[in-house]
């Protein structure tokens, strides 16, 4: 369990690093927390999170 806790942490931070740079580099390096690029940072932590936790369950040999 402390596998997949863990590798949903990190795939957030991941994703949310991600959806930044994207923004970052869409606006003139500037980060937006508006419209679009809001949902494409939530997901993308959200898509992040599942997929390390999926790790981290096969990983901690829960299986």
């Amino acid at each position: 369990m402390s596998g997949m806790l863990w590798g949903a942490l990190v795939g957030a931070l991941i994703g949310l690093w991600g959806g930044m740079q994207r923004s970052a580099a869409v606006n003139g390096g500037r980060v937006s927390f508006h419209g679009a690029d809001l949902l494409i940072l939530i997901f993308g932590a959200l898509v992040a999170a599942a997929f390390g936790a999926a790790v981290g369950y096969d990983l901690s040999g829960m299986r």
